[in-house]
């Protein structure tokens, strides 16, 4: 899964496990053994330390969010297989197209039979043929069943069964003739031999799917096409455009998004669907038939848009040619020749009417078969994104903080100033209320940079203003004639300033819902540590106290608006 929240998330808990053990070792030796502190007060303010090192409520956060995002998305007719393909999508800078299903709808109509060498009574009967000896019709043998409608059919002696590899079907029957269904450069695949059937072909200007007929006198034998097959028909078959679907075309274009339709469907029809949907290059479209090697695919991967008689094993081919090249791609396909390459996208989208196979391998699958849902999920995508980055460093100060204020405070003869139950106090109403406020909250803006170096560029303000103040305070401790408990109940409030700061900055812009957000935490705060300052041990502060907290405090702000501008700064540069 190629999940930068997930990936980012595991880092720093691999990173915290990495710090937690022999930090808190080491923390307790130098409080309880060196320093010659009690047991008690040795094991709270360990644990204050360590607790404070584990972003605990983070993945939580994440798991809610997502979920969220999950419901809103049934609510669009869109099921989610796999909770972060949200966010995979959302990044992603290269869509891939299935033509048939995606672009176009299964509805599929007979425009018009072109004769070559027979009667329309014998055309009609043969496709009729054709059709009622096949196991599994397809969209074009659904609209050829249609045109042949009440035709009846010769009885099928022996039947070659569709294949995307072979693009052709056929059988032998009753009246001693066999006929084949299929592409032109398939079924026909000396061009000089039927180079009449190729002139007509090439007069077609339609966006229409080019399938001919073929006749022999021979039995069929596997796949291999008897030498004397004579062509009789060919058939053009109208594709129907989805509703909307240049509206999502134009959407991801104005988003960046490069879009590359590839279709096992002959390169014309291919070409004139994707200019009809205003998929850009489209005039350069590329028949795979006369690409041979690894090293063309993934040349013409990158420069070229459209690709027209593509084989499953190319579609995949070209996808993973495109990850090569640095690009998350998102595949879309509804076929059993879709499969490969939905597996190997960074994110897969199937529709509910494809094949069994191309759902149960894709991790959305749309439950309308409309592809004018994927910008819902896009921008679901950015709301999940940008609110998770934003709250996320919330969490990340605690983390950062706790570790270095826990390595000071073993190098230095100094009392740690937290306890749990203080740290209790600032986790729900700085870190936890608020981030969940943010995570909820419309954002459609457009993802930009790496989401571990953006949470951890947000988070350093606050955490740097926090270590540096209560850093400066245990210093000028003595010196200021502050009491143990005066220490540790400033430390808070500066501690729960910096968070507040934050909470502040990650609200711009301002609405009325983190408007009321941030007025609860502030009252919150402040009318917990009046009337319940005991229970959460702080204590009472004297004149003298109240002076350091305003110095300290105007220090912290200081230093904030300093810290997040060259953070802002940083963030925008990479």
């Amino acid at each position: 899964m190629n999940s930068q929240i997930l990936k980012t998330f595991n880092f720093i808990i691999k990173l915290c496990t990495f710090f937690i053990f022999p930090v808190g070792i080491c923390f307790f030796i130098r409080q309880f053994g060196i320093q010659g502190g009690d047991l008690q007060s040795t094991v709270v303010s360990t644990v204050a330390s360590l607790a404070g090192m584990i972003p605990k409520g983070m993945t939580l956060l994440t798991s809610s969010v997502l979920a969220v995002s999950v419901v809103r998305l049934s609510s669009k007719k869109v099921l989610v297989q796999d909770m972060y393909c949200i966010e995979t999508l959302a990044r992603v800078d290269v869509l891939c197209l299935d033509k048939t299903g995606t672009l176009t709808t299964d509805e599929m109509k007979v425009t018009e039979v072109i004769s070559l060498d027979a009667g329309m009574e014998d055309i009609k009967k043969a496709l009729s043929s054709v059709v009622s000896a096949s196991d599994e019709i397809n969209a074009t043998l659904y609209a050829i069943k249609d045109y042949t409608d009440n035709v009846p059919a010769y009885e099928c002696k022996k039947f070659v069964p569709f294949s995307s590899e072979t693009k052709l079907s056929g059988g032998t029957f009753s009246n001693g003739k066999s006929y084949v269904i299929g592409a032109a450069e398939f079924v026909f695949s000396d061009k000089e031999k039927y180079k009449a059937v190729y002139e007509k072909i090439d007069e077609i200007n339609q966006s229409v799917r080019v399938v001919v007929l073929a006749s022999s006198d021979k039995e069929l034998t596997g796949s291999a096409l008897p030498d004397d097959l004579q062509p009789t028909a060919i058939i053009l078959i109208k594709d129907k455009l989805r509703d909307n679907v240049k509206d999502t075309i134009d959407y991801f274009k104005e988003q960046g998004v490069s879009l590359k339709v590839i279709s096992g469907d002959s390169v014309n029809t291919v070409r004139n669907i994707a200019i009809d949907t205003g998929i850009e290059g489209a005039e350069n479209a590329v028949d795979m038939t006369s690409v041979t090697t690894d090293e063309q695919i993934k040349e013409i991967a990158e420069s070229c848009n459209v690709f027209g008689r593509v084989t499953p094993a190319q579609k995949k081919k070209l996808v993973l040619a495109l990850k090569a090249n640095g690009h998350s791609v998102a595949m879309t396909g509804d076929g059993v020749n879709d499969v490969l390459a939905l597996k190997e996208a960074d994110c897969s989208v199937a529709m509910a009417s494809g094949s069994d196979a191309a759902r149960n391998v894709s991790q959305l699958v749309l439950v309308n078969n409309d592809f004018a849902s994927m910008p819902s999920v896009v921008a679901e995508g950015r709301r999940t994104i940008n609110n998770l980055e934003r709250s996320s460093a919330l969490y990340l100060v605690k983390t950062i903080y706790s570790v270095v204020l826990s390595i000071f405070f073993i190098f230095f003869s100094l009392e740690y100033p937290f306890e749990p139950i203080q740290l209790t106090l600032v986790d729900v109403f700085a870190v936890a209320l608020p981030s969940f406020v943010l995570a909820l909250q419309p954002n459609k803006n457009r993802i930009t940079g790496n989401f571990t170096v953006n949470i951890i560029a947000r988070a350093l303000p606050a955490a740097a203003c926090i270590i540096f103040s209560i850093v400066g305070l245990a210093f000028a401790k003595d010196s200021l004639a502050l009491t143990n408990a005066e220490f540790s109940t400033i430390s808070v409030y500066l501690t729960a300033l910096s968070c507040m700061l934050l909470v502040l900055r990650l609200s711009v812009p301002f609405n009325l819902i983190r408007g009321i957000m941030i007025a609860v935490c502030f009252a919150s705060l402040i009318l917990l540590s009046l009337f319940f300052g005991s229970f959460f041990s702080l204590a009472q502060l004297s004149f003298g106290g109240n002076m350091i907290l305003l110095a300290f405090s105007a220090f912290v702000i200081l230093m904030f608006v300093i810290f997040d501008a060259i953070a802002q700064r940083f963030i925008k540069k990479y």
